[in-house]
C-alpha cells in the first residue's frame, strides 16, 4: 500500500465520526493501521476493544493473534476464535502453528488434524500435519 493510500489517524477520526463508536470495523481499520505502521501495542488495544464490546466477533481474536509477539497469547486468542467458528480451517492451522511455537506438540497436532480434516488439499496444512505426526 502506498503511503498516500494508507489510512492515517485523522482518517480514522473522520470514519468514527461518520459511523459512530459502536462499529467494530472502526477498530479493525484502526488496529490494522497501527499494525502496518509497526505499533503492535496500539493495534492490540484496538483488537481487544472489539473483544470487550463484541465478544462473539471472531475477527477481534484473529487480528489479536496476528498482532501478538507472544505465541501463548496468539494460541489463547485463536482457541477462542476456533470455538466461535469451528469450521474455519485457517484458524485451526494458525492455532497449530501457535501451539507449535509454544512447544505444545500434542495441542498443535490436535489443531492441525482439525485443519487437515476441513481442508486436506492445503499443502501448508499437510506439511505441518506430517511434521507434527513424525
Amino acid at each position: 500500500i502506498s503511503e498516500k493510500a494508507a489510512y492515517k489517524p485523522s482518517d480514522i477520526k473522520k470514519h468514527r465520526a461518520i459511523t459512530g463508536e459502536g462499529c467494530w470495523m472502526n477498530d479493525i481499520i484502526e488496529g490494522d493501521t497501527w499494525f502496518n505502521r509497526g505499533n503492535t501495542q496500539k493495534a492490540s488495544a484496538c483488537y481487544n476493544r472489539i473483544i470487550d464490546i463484541f465478544p462473539e466477533n471472531v475477527w477481534g481474536y484473529i487480528r489479536l493473534s496476528e498482532s501478538s509477539d507472544s505465541p501463548a497469547l496468539s494460541a489463547a486468542a485463536l482457541k477462542k476464535a476456533s470455538e466461535l467458528v469451528p469450521g474455519y480451517y485457517e484458524t485451526w492451522y494458525s492455532l497449530a502453528r501457535a501451539y507449535s511455537l509454544t512447544g505444545d506438540k500434542k495441542s498443535a497436532l490436535d489443531a492441525v488434524s482439525k485443519a487437515f480434516a476441513l481442508n486436506p488439499m492445503n499443502g501448508d496444512i499437510a506439511l505441518l500435519y506430517k511434521k507434527l505426526k513424525s
